[in-house]
């Protein structure tokens, strides 16, 4: 049975936006991302484009999107704010770790090459957010 490095988080279904202009294809080659995430329990989905990522947001439910910092804004453009929404998690490689702090783009949450128990942490802690929002709304609503 997987481990959660999170108690409370549960397996989630995590979509991978590799852009190819974007620093994620390349760590993806050198990091088995997807291997990792399948052996916690996780089920991931990766997609290149723009285009794609709407048309698979549109037609799923997912819980987390991983993505390039320097592509967050884009993606939450089109993941919305909705309490269903998936939560965007930030990857940035270690030369852009630095540019994003004081830039105004997206935080890191995972530094590339990431290292497993900082990107499981990081995508427990969106589970949980994404959990959190949706308990909210349904409490109001």
């Amino acid at each position: 049975m997987p481990l959660r490095c999170s108690r409370n988080a549960r397996a989630a279904n995590v979509l991978i936006y590799a852009n190819p202009a974007s620093c994620l294809p390349e760590t993806l080659k050198s990091v088995p991302v997807d291997k990792l995430l399948k052996r916690e329990g996780h089920r991931s989905t990766t997609v290149e484009t723009l285009d794609q990522l709407a048309a698979i947001l549109a037609g799923g439910r997912f819980d987390v999107v991983l993505a390039a910092s320097s592509v967050v804004a884009a993606v939450e453009k089109l993941v919305g704010t909705t309490p269903e929404a998936p939560v965007v998690v930030a990857f940035c490689p270690k030369q852009d770790a630095k540019v994003a702090e004081g830039s105004g783009k997206a935080p890191c949450a995972v530094k590339a090459p990431p290292k497993e128990g900082a990107l499981l942490e990081a995508i427990d802690k969106a589970v949980l957010k994404h959990d959190k929002d949706l308990r909210k709304t349904r409490a109001t609503g």
